[in-house]
């Protein structure tokens, strides 16, 4: 089988690069790991092509008009194709879709002899979603995307300001939902997703997320632990997911000799560096790389995820960072979020009470745990998702349900 897969993906110290020279709103570092993830997954069992679009905002947010990077070997000798664009509102999309068509028609015309072959997205996005979804039709190639969340909400996660920008996002938006319904088959995180992208019950997969298989060879010794207990959150720092909640439980909490560790970015970060000037036991620590954080990772006590369970976006996602939270072999504490399948349930701690004093109750009561009992919990949790999550196990699990996508096509 031979797959074009169009997304984000990027070199990795490239990616990164982009990260810091973003001025305000940065790529998902999250969203690009799991793309990485899928991508080597695959390639170790079937033949790949990347098509990428270096996920950037539009100027002045990023300070290049003009993108582009020449075609690249990533990862273990993957080729990937950047497609050029201009980085001004609307061009930027015009200029994506022309070059994803212009990409996608000579691929499928230099393949045409090939039957098992598929086109995947990483997201549906309409500049890349459009030509594929067309051409798929036209030349007879199946089309399946990832669904990471529903384009409902994924238009909503950021405020916009000015009129023409409104009116464009809205714009995107109802492209966005009509798209949803038009795939050949669909990767969800979550069950429920099914319900708004595939009415149509076309086939699907549920992968909640996965973790480096790499992962296995990670420390964790309660000798690393730092002195005094710290809690950790990373992850996107908006007020819609908690972050403001957590900080004020901390707060409350009638243990004072512990810290709050914060990695990430968003639009409360501001707030965060003031709150941390206040309460010296506050670490706000910005951006880092991914390696930096798993370090601190092994060495916190407790890591949590604040997100809203009665959000109703929260029943159609699956925060990246639990699995990883539960990779590293530190104790999590989350919210009982609706798309958290019942399986992981006997290897995490939740909050029965999501208010303030709730949560400043929960982490109290958990850090008042024997440290040796807390290292075993998250020990078992690692487990878990090191063998039956992790990026090679999942990404089997996308490659059989494409297999099985192809073979009933071709019946």
């Amino acid at each position: 089988m031979k797959i074009l897969f169009i997304g984000c993906i990027c070199e990795e110290k490239f990616f990164y690069n982009l990260v810091w020279n973003s001025k305000t709103i940065k790529p998902s570092i999250a969203g690009q790991r799991f793309e990485r993830m899928i991508v080597e997954g695959i390639s170790s069992e079937s033949e790949i092509e990347l098509l990428s679009y270096i996920p950037v905002s539009t100027y002045p947010h990023y300070p290049h008009i003009i993108c582009f990077r020449k075609a690249e070997l990533i990862y273990k000798g993957i080729p990937v194709r950047y497609i050029p664009f201009l980085n001004l509102p609307c061009l930027k999309q015009i200029t994506i879709l022309l070059y994803t068509f212009w990409f996608v028609l000579r691929w499928l015309i230099a393949n045409h002899r090939i039957k098992e072959k598929i086109i995947f997205l990483n997201v549906i996005y309409p500049p890349t979603a459009l030509p594929s979804l067309l051409l798929g039709r036209l030349l007879g190639c199946r089309v399946v995307t990832l669904v990471p969340d529903i384009s409902s909400f994924r238009f909503d996660y950021s405020p916009t300001t000015g009129i023409f920008k409104k009116y464009l996002m809205l714009f995107f938006k109802r492209i966005s939902e009509w798209l949803d319904r038009r795939f050949d088959g669909y990767v969800l995180l979550t069950d429920y997703m099914k319900n708004i992208v595939n009415p149509r019950n076309k086939p699907y997969v549920v992968v909640e997320g996965m973790v480096e298989d790499h992962l296995r060879g990670l420390k964790n010794d309660i000798s690393q632990k730092h002195v005094p207990p710290a809690i950790m959150y990373a992850g996107s720092l908006r007020a819609r997911y908690g972050i403001s909640k957590l900080i004020k439980a901390f707060s409350q909490m009638p243990i004072r000799e512990c810290e709050l560790w914060i990695f990430g970015s968003g639009d409360y970060v501001d707030t965060i560096r003031r709150v941390a000037e206040e309460d010296k036991r506050i670490k706000y620590f910005g951006t880092v790389t991914h390696a930096e954080v798993i370090e601190y990772e092994t060495r916190a006590t407790l890591l949590v995820n604040p997100r809203p369970s009665d959000e109703e976006f929260t029943k159609y996602s699956f925060p990246s960072k639990t699995l990883e939270y539960m990779a590293s072999g530190t104790p999590l504490l989350t919210t009982p979020l609706p798309g958290i399948p019942s399986e992981y349930k006997e290897y995490i701690y939740t909050f029965e009470d999501e208010s303030v004093e709730g949560m400043s109750k929960r982490m109290t009561d958990i850090l008042s745990i024997p440290l040796e009992e807390l290292h075993k919990f998250g020990q078992r949790a690692r487990w878990f998702v090191m063998e039956n999550k992790n990026h090679l196990v999942q990404s089997k699990k996308i490659l059989y349900f494409l297999e099985q996508l192809l073979s009933n096509t071709n019946k």
